[in-house]
């Protein structure tokens, strides 16, 4: 016979009943329980116990005498405890931790074999096994029976599964007060919502009575609740199941912060109940000729969560007091308004009250119907606003829109909030627009705008299935990569819609080529002209020949317009790529001008021009009507106020166009100035743009930036090196030709003349050898060519290479490109050192005289704001890696075209994932064209091991 644990229940002399753990020896003979010792955790058996065992144990060890005395006396005796203790602390503290010590080891005892037996008395030591309680497995419900005959009385029964059992007379030991756990009988009963108070009466009393005066009000207080959270049943009146369709109702009212917000409330017959309020079993008393009956309903839980969450899920928030209000937009006085406009098909399902005191809004939908009629080049856009049955025509909204006045008063005294995104999506339409009755006018350029009040929303790109599917003109010189043929076709698809365009691209992906195809196409019908000769070159500032094909009534001439510099690159672009097209240069001294410049240019489709000349010329320009005026670097008109862009705002053409790498370099209004070039007024005046765009500062004006973009995107094309490199080579060369200032010609023209005199003397004396004058002076025109600086320190003129060389690097670095610079003349890189350093420009150098190389390399591999690295040719031949640089500058032709190519090398070489643009800056009417004819010679000797060294007869030549 071997000890186990179980558990007894006796009855304490001063705290009820309690659960005590012991060790117990069972006599099968005799069927009786001898205790061995009571279960604690210091006893002999308790390490052999499971973990559950433990834990019932342990929480008994906790409401031992000695434990509680520990906590609730200062005494030291457990006797004197129990005599001295009061039954107040008793009520307050210590049976309340007995029974939670209770729920514990019950809840243990659900789970496990453990046994369950009654002690009658707390000190008996030894009982029969008919003594064990059975632990019952499910909760037991309280019926209250009620009946009103000639008195009205009432008792209850328990019920477990499908047995009920009458309290009265039965064994009573509670254990757990709230809720009830309590042995009746021979049995352990759990509730889930019954007080201990409600059982014990029935257990010695039969029934209780009510007296007849007490009736009314004991069925109000005691019927009515029990009716609530017990089963009942009735006799003598009625209690019944009610049936209720529920109502969601919506109140827009006034919250603590005096914003409109949401309240939403369940109505179910007359009750109308808060969503905070617990969704339990709801009862009504019902009186009628002194009968009464009490009908019950349960909340239906699922539907009133349902409504929640359709509007948590469709944008609203629920703060205090059951309010919603929008999320994100909670300090909006008309944000919630607006939310039940939009939603209205969701809000169908509630009803919709307001509560705002003299305020009636409108809460219905808001419709809007379109009708667009258009011209070639205007739109009239008419817009009508339904307000269930009252129609309002939009244009009526325009002082609303453009003061961003969200509340408009109907003529039925309701007052409609403006949709938010109206002020972005009819913004525009009222500043660029102007009523006309009631339609609202725009010009054809402003079809973004018109496509954005219609439909509500742009796509961010146009899709290029509209592109104009333009033919190449056959008489190109040219195969157009891919991104070079979408912008011709994007420049024919404008010219067709009669827009003007800025093509944006990165310098070196051809910008001048796509609009020569352009022009092809316009005035050679797109097909080569088998009988046009080449045209010759033209002079600058001499009188041209009109060869190849003419302007003509249809297709009269286009002029382009650029700075000095370019003229020549210009020229070349053409006679390469397009020999038909002949150009009359519009420059210099000896230009034609009135009568005759309407004579000459009439005979060339293309008028080469500069913004100077243009300045000076405006007055008789304006008089004639060009088929496209170009402007090329068209950053030069960045300044709304300069003469500049005010002449070349006069010039007439019936097409426009912009070529710039940088459309924007300073503010939104270098943009503002190229947009109203190409579409005049497309983006409005220039005190309204820069109060719109301007202030505040466009990073913290994000919503018009974006009506901005969406305005100009059509007009603009831009492709970054970056988004084309697929499509280019891995090295792209261009020859950027200078033009010398006059005091670099005079000077230059001065040192050639007293060269070529030291030759004709050493040739009329026999001699065939270069003398070290001769190389001296060859040395001294190079420099010249270059800088007047490089030979007179206190030359303080300009530079034509200079500057055409630092408007390029402007334009790279605002592009974000690093640049390999590589001279000759460690002086000539000094000037540039000089002016980057006078402007606080980062940037490396590296010449035969530097120590740190690696430093520096360091530097410009790894720091973005070094953009440029300084190298003398002949210090950067060898031994440096310079992959951060994509764009390679050589300021001055070298002899040996090899030294050059191991420079560009510097950047384009393995390690290299960016495509590599090279430019070599050649002076026009120096030497440095004469170096660059010997270097395309020299080229094209096979690769010898020793280069040709230069001859006398080069000399000559150059």
């Amino acid at each position: 016979m071997s000890d186990r644990l179980i558990v007894t229940l006796a009855l304490h002399p001063k705290f009820g009943y309690l659960l005590q753990p012991v060790f117990a020896s069972f006599d099968t003979g005799t069927g009786v329980y001898a205790i061995t010792e009571t279960a604690h955790g210091s006893g002999s058996n308790y390490e052999n116990l499971s973990e559950d065992e433990k834990n019932i144990v342990n929480a008994a060890g906790r409401f031992s005498d000695k434990a509680l005395m520990k906590t609730y006396s200062h005494e030291k005796d457990e006797a004197a405890f129990l005599q001295k203790v009061a039954p107040e602390t008793i009520q307050t503290y210590i049976r309340p931790f007995i029974e939670a010590r209770h729920k514990e080891m019950l809840l243990t005892l659900r789970d496990t074999s453990t046994p369950l037996f009654l002690r009658e008395k707390i000190r008996e030591r030894e009982f029969s096994e008919d003594r064990a309680i059975e632990i019952l497995a499910c909760p037991s419900k309280m019926i209250f029976l009620f009946r009103n005959a000639a008195t009205f009385t009432y008792s209850a029964r328990v019920r477990n599964g499908g047995e009920s059992v009458a309290l009265f007379g039965r064994f009573f030991a509670p254990l757990c007060a709230k809720p009830a756990q309590a042995v009746i009988g021979n049995r352990l009963h759990y509730f889930e919502d019954v007080d201990e108070k409600k059982l014990r009466p029935f257990f010695v009393k039969k029934q209780v009575e009510v007296s007849s005066r007490n009736v009314p009000e004991y069925i109000r207080k005691f019927v009515v609740p029990c009716v609530k959270e017990f089963d009942v049943v009735a006799e003598g009146f009625s209690v019944f199941e009610q049936t209720h369709r529920p109502v969601a109702v919506l109140t827009l009212e006034t919250g603590l912060d005096l914003m409109p917000v949401l309240n939403l409330k369940f109505r179910y017959g007359k009750h109308l109940f808060a969503i905070d309020l617990p969704r339990k079993k709801e009862v009504e008393l019902l009186e009628q000729n002194g009968a009464f009956s009490i009908g019950w309903f349960f909340r239906d839980e699922p539907w009133e969560q349902n409504c929640v969450d359709l509007l948590l899920n469709n944008g609203l928030i629920l703060g205090r007091n059951n309010q919603f209000a929008v999320w994100g937009n909670e300090e909006s006085k008309t944000g919630i308004v607006e939310w039940i406009n939009r939603n209205g098909a969701l809000l169908r399902s509630f009803e919709l009250n307001q509560s705002l005191g003299n305020y009636v809004y409108y809460t219905g939908e808001i419709n809007l119907e379109f009708a667009v009629n258009g011209k070639r080049d205007w739109f009239d856009v008419y817009c009508l606003v339904r307000f269930d049955d009252v129609e309002i025509p939009l244009v009526r909204f325009r002082g609303h829109i453009l003061n961003r006045i969200t509340e408009y008063l109907l003529p039925d005294g309701r007052i409609a909030v403006l949709p938010a995104e109206w002020f972005a999506r009819f913004g525009e339409l009222f500043r660029f627009g102007r009523a006309v009755g009631d339609n609202i006018r725009l010009a054809g350029y402003h079809f973004r705008v018109k496509e954005l009040a219609e439909k509500g929303a742009l796509p961010d790109e146009e899709p290029e299935s509209t592109m104009l599917t333009a033919e190449i003109p056959g008489g190109l010189n040219a195969v157009l990569r891919p991104y070079q043929r979408y912008g011709f076709r994007w420049l024919m698809q404008l010219q067709q819609n009669r827009f003007g365009g800025c093509l944006a691209d990165d310098m070196g992906l051809g910008k001048t080529l796509q609009v020569i195809a352009m022009f092809l196409c316009n005035y050679t019908g797109g097909e080569a002209s088998p009988g046009s000769r080449a045209p010759v070159q033209l002079s600058l500032f001499e009188a041209p020949v009109a060869l190849g094909r003419a302007a003509s009534a249809e297709f009269p001439p286009s002029l382009v317009v650029m700075p000095t510099s370019l003229l020549h690159n210009w020229s070349n672009e053409l006679r390469k790529f397009a020999p038909e097209l002949s150009a009359y240069v519009h420059a210099g001294a000896s230009r034609f001008r009135d009568e005759a410049f309407a004579r000459q240019s009439s005979r060339f489709p293309i008028v080469l021009t500069t913004y100077g000349t243009v300045r000076q010329d405006i007055d008789f320009l304006q008089h004639f009507d060009f088929h496209y005026v170009v402007l090329d670097e068209s950053q030069n008109i960045k300044n709304p106020a300069s003469q500049t862009f005010l002449s070349v705002k006069r010039l007439r053409s019936r097409h426009r166009l912009t070529l710039t790498g940088t459309p924007v370099e300073n503010s939104p209004t270098d943009l503002w100035t190229q947009m109203d070039f190409l579409n005049p007024g497309i983006l409005g005046p220039l005190g309204e743009f820069r109060k719109r765009f301007l202030i505040p500062a466009p990073e913290e004006n994000g919503e018009a930036v974006r009506s901005l973009l969406k305005i100009i995107s059509p007009f603009i094309l831009r492709r970054t090196k970056e988004q084309v490199a697929p499509e280019l080579p891995s090295l792209t060369e261009e020859i950027r030709y200078c033009e010398m200032s006059e005091e670099q010609t005079e000077r230059y023209n001065r040192e050639k003349n007293r060269i070529r005199n030291t030759l004709v003397k050493q040739f009329s004396e026999g001699s065939r050898r270069i003398g070290l004058s001769t190389l001296a002076g060859l040395m001294r025109l190079r420099q010249l060519a270059n800088h007047p600086a490089l030979v007179d320190c206190g030359f303080s003129g300009q530079s034509g290479k200079f500057e055409q060389v630092i408007d390029t690097v402007e334009t790279l670095f605002q592009e974000g490109h690093k640049v390999l610079v590589f001279s000759s003349f460690v002086k000539h890189l000094q000037l540039f050192a000089d002016y980057f350093d006078a402007r606080r420009w980062k940037y490396a150098w590296l010449t035969g005289q530097t120590i740190r190389r690696e430093i520096e390399i360091t530097e410009f591999n790894s720091n973005p704001e070094v953009r440029a690295f300084f190298i003398s040719l002949k210090a950067g031949g060898t031994g440096l890696n310079l992959t951060a640089a994509d764009y390679v500058f050589i300021l001055d032709p070298w002899w040996n075209p090899a030294a050059e190519m191991q420079a560009v090398s510097r950047a384009h070489r393995i390690g290299q994932e960016r495509k590599v643009t090279l430019y070599r800056y050649i002076t026009l009417g120096t030497v440095e064209e004469k170096i660059r004819r010997l270097q395309q010679y020299k080229s094209a000797l096979s690769d010898a091991l020793v280069r040709p060294q230069l001859t006398m007869e080069e000399a000559e030549e150059l």
